[in-house]
C-alpha cells in the first residue's frame, strides 16, 4: 500500500522496539534542506536551526522511551560533498539518540546488500522508499504482511550495521583532517 509523505511520519510515533533504516541513494534531492546544504558547500558547517522539528522530537521520544531508532548509510570512499554533509548533520541526529553508522558501496556490494532503501519497524513492518536517478521521493510503500520480506530485511540490516562504522568514528576520522 503505498502511504502519503505525511502519513510515513506517523510510523515514528507508533513502534514499540525498533526502527532500522537502509539508505543506499547517493545523495537525496530534498527541498528542505537545499539552503543549509549550500551553507555547507560554503563554509564546511552545519547550524541546528531547527531543533523543535518533528524528526527530532520523535529521535529524542524515542530515545527517552528505551526504542531503538538506527540507520546504515551507504556512501562512496571518499564521501561526496552531499555524503559529507549529511555526516556533518548527524551530531543533531547523534544528540538526539540515533544510531547511524556508515558502509562503503565497495563494501556493501561485498555483501550482496540491496541498493533499495528502507526501514523495517519492530521487525515486522516494511517502508520501501523509492527515488528517482537524482534522489527526488518517489513514493513509499508500507509492506506489513509479508514475513519473508520482513525477514530479508532483517538479515540485510544485521549484515550492514555489523560492517558498517559509527557515525562518531567516522566524524572524528573526516572532519579531524
Amino acid at each position: 500500500m503505498l502511504i502519503t509523505d505525511a502519513s510515513w511520519l506517523d510510523l515514528f510515533d507508533t513502534f514499540e522496539r525498533a526502527a532500522l533504516r537502509l539508505e543506499t541513494q547517493p545523495s537525496y534531492l530534498v527541498d528542505a534542506e537545499q539552503e543549509e546544504y549550500a551553507q555547507f558547500l560554503a563554509t564546511g558547517a552545519v547550524e541546528d536551526e531547527e531543533p523543535d522539528r518533528r524528526w527530532r522530537r520523535q529521535m529524542r521520544a524515542a530515545r527517552d522511551t528505551g526504542r531503538q531508532v538506527a540507520r546504515v548509510r551507504l556512501i562512496d570512499e571518499p564521501p561526496a560533498d552531499y555524503q559529507r554533509f549529511l555526516i556533518a548533520c548527524n551530531r543533531f541526529n547523534d544528540e538526539d539518540g540515533e544510531d547511524i553508522r556508515y558502509l562503503n558501496y565497495r563494501r556493501a556490494d561485498e555483501l550482496d546488500l540491496p541498493r533499495e532503501d528502507f526501514w523495517l519497524f519492530d521487525d515486522a513492518t516494511l517502508l520501501r522508499m523509492r527515488f528517482d536517478e537524482l534522489g527526488r521521493p518517489l513514493d513509499k510503500e508500507l509492506v506489513d504482511n509479508d514475513p519473508a520480506a520482513a525477514k530479508q530485511a532483517r538479515d540485510w540490516l544485521a549484515l550492514a550495521m555489523k560492517h558498517a562504522t559509527p557515525y562518531r568514528d567516522l566524524a572524528k576520522e573526516l572532519f579531524a583532517r
